[in-house]
């Protein structure tokens, strides 16, 4: 067996953690992207994962790394009911920004003074059940290296993931529409 984006997204989702508002679910997919980005970059799971798995294909891009493999992954998993996706308004620009990117979309939110919004990602008791199952399967220091990340990097503002990610990649801030921002 081979992992895939399904596999990662499902696995990030599903690892335990501290971070309360990470247990089952990621706040922002811009969030969900930079820590399998950095789970790609900065972690030992590809070498700890009892099998293979393929890295995604991440380019440098106008918020920093991008894979379109996540965004698939996540309207995939969504439609076959492991996942449920929400919106919420934030203060912060860069999540609906960079979603809007993603989505090609003309529009994103109710109009003109609306809130800015971020996708929640969250898994359905089915979706836990077959992420628990994939845990089983890559093994406990896989998951273990999920776990590491999300406990460090899940819950701090985007401003701040986004600060560390850019810090240390430099490679992927190239075409960056906030870099001076950060």
């Amino acid at each position: 067996m081979k992992l895939d984006s399904n596999d990662l997204v499902l696995l990030i989702l599903g690892a335990p953690t501290d971070v309360v508002a990470a247990q089952d679910r990621i706040e922002g997919i811009t969030r969900l992207e930079k820590l399998a980005f950095l789970l790609e970059r900065e972690s030992e799971f590809h070498s700890a994962a009892q099998i293979a798995s393929d890295h995604l294909d991440f380019r440098a891009y106008h918020y920093g790394p991008y894979t379109r493999e996540l965004y698939d992954a996540v309207d995939f998993l969504a439609a076959i009911g492991l996942i449920t996706e929400s919106a919420r308004a934030t203060n912060s620009r860069l999540e609906q920004a960079e979603e809007m990117e993603a989505t090609d979309a003309a529009e994103f939110g109710a109009g003109e003074g609306a809130p800015y919004t971020e996708k929640i990602v969250k898994l359905t008791d089915k979706g836990r059940y077959v992420s628990k199952v994939l845990a089983d399967r890559v093994g406990s220091d896989a998951v273990a290296q999920v776990t590491e990340l999300k406990n460090r990097f899940a819950g701090l503002p985007l401003r701040v993931l986004l600060q560390h990610v850019y810090a240390g990649h430099e490679d992927m801030t190239t075409n960056s529409r906030i870099k001076n921002e950060l």
